[in-house]
């Protein structure tokens, strides 16, 4: 017979819709255990033990945190991320950039989960095509799970992501000091000022990519490795960084971050978004080398009309996306708890 807990009695009557019966409940959430067990070896399995030298990433350890701090909501900004964290330098003729990585802004992502962080990514619509990013199933699969937020124009990425982060006294992850952001509104001006983390991206050996820290954690490495730093690019101590990324409880906006993540509880969707992460980085390893070489043997594709700024859509192209007017909604209801996707 199945052995059932207090704590499996006590999940199963918190759900609002029981259309299972506990032992279904039970049986479905084993099942979930055990693949996203499976799924952790497998990224342990697919990534080589890092180098001490280049194990040293900021660790978050919150052993010397005052009672009652948070996490607070982490937003990244997703172009900055992919772009600065790539090493594939794209040589076309008509382009002046890199292609984005997005196996860095998965490092980033696993990074803020298994510590127990609300992150999400913010993007243009231009990222979501096929061959704008060098693993576009991954940016799909973000979406699909209300990881990565898609925004109608390049315009509003920047925007929407310090905004979303004003609205719930979060943190903006980015290499981008949006000066000309700070002018739009004292709760703008506030997140640049104050609540704006700079990462920085430092390359790794060859032979040292795609792999893990030897922490608990076991950190992704992918061809980059990140590291805080202030504006003038000097490293941030780790109690710098903490007093960034956490609100304490003398702060004036506490009280919103504390409600946040009581409403959010990242913590128990940790195992969940870990396994997808896990699963999409051991994917990645061959995906964004492979695709990246065929990207830069693709032609830039040139709009015939630069001016134009409409987009046709055809039949099954189907985006999600956040309309800047609806914002407040998005920021205010938890994951799972909208009729519209991210």
């Amino acid at each position: 017979a199945m052995s059932i807990s207090e704590t499996d009695k006590l999940e199963y009557d918190a759900l609002e819709c029981k259309n299972i019966t506990l032992t279904e409940f039970i049986e479905r959430r084993k099942r979930k255990e055990l693949e996203n067990g499976r799924l952790k070896d497998r990224y342990i399995n697919s990534l080589k033990k890092g180098p001490l030298y280049i194990n040293r990433i900021c660790s978050l350890s919150n052993s010397r945190l005052p009672p009652g701090t948070v996490p607070r909501t982490i937003v990244i900004d997703g172009a900055n991320v992919m772009h600065c964290g790539s090493i594939y330098q794209d040589t076309r003729e008509g382009s002046a950039q890199s292609i984005p990585d997005v196996a860095s802004l998965l490092a980033l992502m696993r990074y803020f989960i298994v510590r127990d962080f609300e992150v999400f990514a913010v993007l243009s619509r231009k990222y979501s095509k096929p061959d704008a990013t060098n693993f576009k199933e991954a940016i799909d699969r973000l979406v699909e799970n209300n990881l990565c937020v898609i925004v109608p124009s390049m315009n509003l990425d920047d925007t929407i992501a310090l905004e979303f982060a004003a609205q719930v006294n979060g943190i903006v992850i980015s290499s981008d000091k949006y000066r000309d952001h700070a002018c739009l509104n004292p709760r703008i001006q506030r997140i640049v000022e104050k609540q704006r983390l700079t990462i920085f991206w430092d390359s790794i050996p060859t032979h040292h990519q795609n792999s893990r820290t030897q922490k608990g954690e076991m950190d992704y490495l992918p061809s980059k490795k990140f590291m805080f730093t202030d504006d003038n690019n000097s490293e941030l101590s780790e109690n710098d960084v903490i007093k960034t990324l956490y609100a304490f409880p003398n702060e004036l906006q506490y009280i919103i971050s504390k409600e946040r993540h009581e409403m959010i509880a990242p913590e128990k969707r940790k195992t969940e978004v870990e396994g997808l992460l896990n699963d999409l980085i051991s994917m990645g390893i061959n995906h964004c080398q492979v695709n990246a070489k065929r990207i830069l043997e693709t032609p830039v594709h040139v709009p015939t009309d630069v001016h134009s700024k409409s987009r046709t859509f055809s039949e099954g192209d189907y985006l999600t996306e956040v309309p800047p007017d609806d914002q407040a909604n998005h920021i205010s209801l938890p994951f799972g708890e909208s009729d519209d996707e991210w």
